[in-house]
């Protein structure tokens, strides 16, 4: 499989760190955002710790568990979360978006408000779920898509990882075809600009670099209120691993 990438993070107009963190293994085509959680401590670490470990978790296991990537990922998360607290410690957490390609199936997994998208001959969607109170009140019907976005809600998790109990990760697959670009992203960018928005930039932009400067841009003249990672990912062909 032949992909094109290009990642982009940036800590936003208002926090006085960068508490995203995102990873690349490009041999088995795996890519990780992280979110540390605002206001906790030690959510830098949080992240780092994240992104690392959900990649050690696949890259151990990938080889002999490679046509169950749903279970794979969805145990990379998982197990993560049970190693939290040993090495992190409590009063901190992270979000997490992974997604990993082979000819045969992407599979997208995530816990938090971290998300991914794809956009597959001009249709776009997204793949992930919102892990917050303001998504429960839209799935149950009492707030818009739109309303969610401003509701004093959306930063309360309903899942992350560093939560205690069992992890209700979220998992999606596809077939990848060429021409289709991925994104992934902390809630910096999705929690400020609407998803017809970030639509707009991925069909009108072919360069990813162009496109991910003007998704952070976007998030920044949106108030810039967290920091925002965007990882872009194109699929240029199918035929061969």
């Amino acid at each position: 499989m032949k992909v094109s990438f290009y990642t982009l993070t940036d800590i936003g107009r208002v926090r006085e760190e960068n508490q995203d963190a995102y990873l690349i293994a490009e041999d088995i085509n795996l890519f990780l955002v992280a979110d540390g959680m605002g206001g906790m401590d030690r959510g830098k670490e949080a992240a780092l710790f994240t992104v690392e470990s959900v990649a050690d978790y696949i890259r151990k296991y990938y080889s002999n568990r490679k046509n169950e990537l749903i279970k794979l990922m969805s145990h990379a998360l998982s197990s993560t979360g049970a190693n939290f607290f040993e090495v992190v410690g409590e009063g901190s957490g992270s979000t997490v978006v992974a997604a990993i390609l082979t000819k045969k199936k992407a599979v997208i997994a995530n816990l938090g408000d971290s998300s991914a998208y794809l956009l597959r001959k001009g249709q776009f969607s997204l793949l992930t779920k919102e892990h917050n109170l303001a998504n429960l009140l839209v799935e149950g019907g009492r707030l818009n898509p739109a309303q969610a976005k401003e509701h004093h809600t959306r930063h309360q998790l309903t899942a992350f990882i560093g939560m205690k109990g069992k992890l209700p990760v979220h998992v999606a697959e596809f077939q990848p075809n060429a021409g289709d670009r991925l994104l992934l992203c902390s809630d910096g960018l999705n929690g400020l600009v609407f998803n017809e928005v970030i639509e707009d930039v991925l069909k009108m932009e072919p360069e990813l670099k162009t496109a991910a400067h003007r998704l952070v841009d976007l998030a920044n003249e949106a108030g810039g209120y967290d920091n925002t990672t965007v990882m872009l990912v194109d699929v240029l062909g199918v035929d061969g691993e």
